[in-house]
């Protein structure tokens, strides 16, 4: 076995140019310590990769740096998190992204935000904004946090009960929510208006109105058959609940709630209004 080496070479100054083989030849019998001020540059040789860092060289310029390892193994780890100035890749978190082109350009069409923010008009080209089922409620007064579209099943009840109330298909109302606003309608048409007797109120509006005395909302109204009042009928949402008050006022102006005994097993309504909830 060779004794290594230790040769005194003197200081290699400007360019220098090693033939690989050569060199490899000669490190096959000698360590060599270079001491050179420029560059150094072997051709044709083989470096073994896994000392590359391993020791004070941490830094290193390559015209090209490719992987081989298999796709479940990560091929590039990076402990920084300082911004990499001119970095181009072809996927991010494996997605296709078009490039200059905008978000939604080109693959992929689709993006999840948890803040979104543009100086200028968002246009919706495709026609759809979605909100989700559940409200993400904003306290924002200038925030759009909800809107839905739905139908609902009216009902009818005499002081408070529903007793032997029966209903034609055709009774049935649909509603759109914006914001917190309920604008709703309605046709109610009975087959039999059973036997609870006392006040009337239209029941089942798909949102409670908000609990605001400035939140008492009239409501329109067509008795289209056999419901009778006097002179005027007059309905409100009532504050709180999910129900319409059904009223007739008097040219004298005296109102009264309508009642069972104003109503007909044949009787039909028809309403609409809108609310806050």
């Amino acid at each position: 076995m060779l004794t290594p080496k230790r040769l005194p070479l003197p200081q290699l100054s400007g360019d220098w140019k090693v033939d690989g083989p050569a060199l490899l030849r000669a490190l096959s019998d000698y360590f060599l310590l270079l001491e050179t001020k420029g560059s150094l540059t072997i051709t044709e040789a083989t470096i073994d990769s896994s000392t590359i860092g391993a020791t004070s060289a941490t830094t290193g310029k390559f015209t090209t740096v490719q992987s081989t390892v298999a796709t479940g193994t990560a091929p590039l780890v990076v402990a920084s998190t300082t911004k990499v100035t001119n970095l181009n890749v072809d996927q991010v978190d494996g997605g296709d992204w078009a490039a200059p082109g905008t978000i939604g350009s080109g693959t992929p069409n689709t993006g999840a935000f948890t803040t979104l923010s543009a100086s200028g008009l968002i246009s919706a080209n495709g026609g759809q904004v979605a909100f989700p089922a559940t409200q993400s409620a904003s306290a924002d007064a200038n925030t759009l946090d909800d809107y839905e579209e739905g139908t609902w099943t009216p009902g009818i009840s005499f002081g408070g009960g529903t007793t032997g109330i029966t209903y034609n298909g055709a009774t049935s109302g649909s509603y759109t929510k914006i914001g917190n606003r309920v604008f709703f309608c309605g046709l109610l048409v009975l087959t039999n208006k059973g036997s609870s007797a006392g006040a009337a109120l239209i029941t089942g509006l798909p949102f409670a109105a908000a609990n605001n005395n400035n939140n008492w909302s009239p409501v329109s109204l067509y008795p289209a058959v056999a419901v009778t009042y006097a002179n005027m009928m007059i309905a409100r949402c009532e504050i709180n609940t999910t129900t319409i008050t059904l009223s007739e006022v008097t040219e004298a102006g005296a109102v009264s709630a309508l009642a069972d005994t104003d109503f007909a097993n044949t009787s039909q309504l028809m309403f609409s209004g809108h609310y806050r909830v």
